[in-house]
C-alpha cells in the first residue's frame, strides 16, 4: 500500500514450511520477470495474508556513501488493525526527526484525531484523512498549528501521541525517529516500534543498561493519555539479584514524563 491513495500491488509467495523467507521490497518485480520494480523508491506499508500462521517484521536500512546500512530500524508486524493507538516515545528538534506510519488497509478513509501529549501537561490536536488502501506519514517536526499557520508548535520537543479513527475505520501506526539532524543526509542512527492499542497500569520492560564503559543510557518513556494526573511507581531490578530499588514520579495529566537512573535514582 502506496501513498496518495496509489492502488495497492499485490503479490503471492510461497514460505516452505519451518523456514525463513525474505522479500526484498525495494527489488519486487510488478508482474514478475517484467523488471518493472514499482517499489523501488516510495514510502510502502504492507498487509500480509497467509494460509497458515506466521510471522513477520519490517527492517529498514540507511546506507552513505560512507558505509553501508549505517542505521536501520525494525519492527515486529501486528496481527490486527485498530481505532486507537498510543505511543510514549517521541523527540523532535534539531538532533531528532519523529515520523509517524499510519496503515489504512481498508477500502474506506479513515478520519484520524492526533492528540500530541507535551510535558508541561498542554496538548495539541490535528485531525487527518487517510486515504483508503493507503500509507500515509506524519513529520511531527514539521506539524503546524493551525494548519497552514506556519506554526511549528511541535519543531523541538519531548511528546507522546494518542491517534484515534473517529469514523470507524481500523487503522495501524508505527512510531519512527531518525538521528542526528537537521537533514536526512546527516541520519546515522534510528529506532522504531510499532504502537499498543490499549493502556495500562502495569508494564514490564526487560531490557535496560546505565553507565558502564560505554556510558549507557537508559530512559523510561511515561505517556498519561488520562485527563487526571497520577503517579508512578518505578522499580529497578538487577541482574546481580540485588534488592530492587524504588521511586514515585509525578504524571500531569495528558502528559509526557521521561524517568532515567541517573535522575531519579540518584
Amino acid at each position: 500500500l502506496r501513498p496518495d491513495g496509489q492502488a495497492p500491488l499485490e503479490k503471492t509467495y510461497t514460505v516452505p514450511a519451518r523456514r525463513r523467507f525474505t522479500i526484498w521490497v525495494d527489488a519486487e518485480e510488478f508482474p514478475a520477470g517484467s523488471g518493472t520494480r514499482a517499489l523501488a523508491a516510495t514510502d510502502v506499508s504492507a498487509q500480509l495474508t497467509s494460509d497458515l500462521p506466521i510471522v513477520v517484521e519490517r527492517s529498514m536500512y540507511l546506507s552513505t556513501p560512507e558505509q553501508i546500512f549505517r542505521a536501520g530500524t525494525a519492527s515486529a508486524g501486528v496481527t490486527t488493525p485498530a481505532l486507537s493507538w498510543f505511543l510514549a516515545e517521541g523527540a523532535t528538534g534539531d538532533y531528532f526527526d519523529l515520523f509517524l506510519p499510519i496503515l489504512n488497509p481498508t477500502d474506506r478513509a479513515a478520519q484520524v484525531r492526533a492528540a500530541y501529549l507535551l510535558p508541561d501537561g498542554s496538548t495539541l490536536v490535528k485531525d487527518y484523512t487517510i486515504p483508503a488502501n493507503s500509507r500515509f506519514t506524519i513529520w511531527v517536526d514539521q506539524e503546524e498549528f493551525p494548519a497552514g499557520s506556519g506554526n511549528r508548535a511541535l519543531a523541538s520537543t519531548a511528546v507522546s501521541t494518542t491517534l484515534t479513527s473517529q469514523n470507524g475505520v481500523p487503522i495501524v501506526v508505527e512510531r519512527a525517529m531518525w538521528w542526528p539532524g537537521p537533514t536526512a543526509a546527516t541520519w546515522h542512527e534510528a529506532h522504531a516500534a510499532a504502537g499498543v492499542t490499549a493502556t495500562g497500569t502495569l508494564w514490564a520492560l526487560a531490557g535496560g543498561e546505565q553507565g558502564g564503559p560505554a556510558n549507557v543510557q537508559t530512559y523510561l518513556t511515561i505517556a498519561n493519555t488520562s485527563i487526571f494526573a497520577g503517579q508512578a511507581r518505578v522499580t529497578l531490578l538487577f541482574e546481580d539479584g540485588s534488592a530492587p530499588v524504588e521511586t514515585t514520579v509525578s504524571l500531569p495529566a495528558n502528559s509526557r514524563t521521561n524517568v532515567t537512573p541517573a535522575a531519579n535514582f540518584a
